[in-house]
């Protein structure tokens, strides 16, 4: 890709990550007030990780598509209930900050490595193995 046609693809990352990181915070403030009517909020977090694992791969940010790619194995199929019985709730925070921080990396125009993310990522290792789920 030319120069100028990357900085076109990671303005509008940038502005889907602003429109995701909108939807996990909504998806935060519900999990205090949870009722079972409501959707569940860490369905928000599967679909948002899902979505930066692809675009990020689409872009060559290889950190941000390994880290999604995790992330989106700990919400994928995950309940209300299972998440709030393994302590997602707090882990979520965790995730929110990461895409967060990832988010304005991006803007300065570093690539932050996986690396970066070490702890969290053993966390949702953790959790993953909890849930008995493999890392596909």
């Amino acid at each position: 890709m030319e120069e100028e046609e990357t900085s076109q693809y990671v303005e509008v990352l940038l502005e889907e990550f602003d429109d995701q990181l909108r939807e996990l915070r909504q998806s935060l403030n519900k999990l205090n007030n949870y009722t079972l009517e409501e959707k569940n909020p860490f369905e928000a977090f599967f679909r948002v990780t899902h979505t930066l694992k692809g675009n990020a791969a689409f872009m060559g940010i290889n950190g941000l598509a390994e880290v999604s790619k995790i992330l989106c194995e700990v919400y994928r199929g995950l309940d209300y209930q299972e998440g709030k019985n393994l302590g997602i709730d707090r882990f979520s925070k965790r995730v929110y900050l990461a895409l967060y921080f990832y988010r304005i990396a991006i803007e300065r125009g570093e690539t932050p490595s996986a690396d970066r993310f070490e702890a969290l990522l053993n966390d949702a290792e953790y959790i993953l193995d909890k849930r008995k789920k493999p890392l596909s």
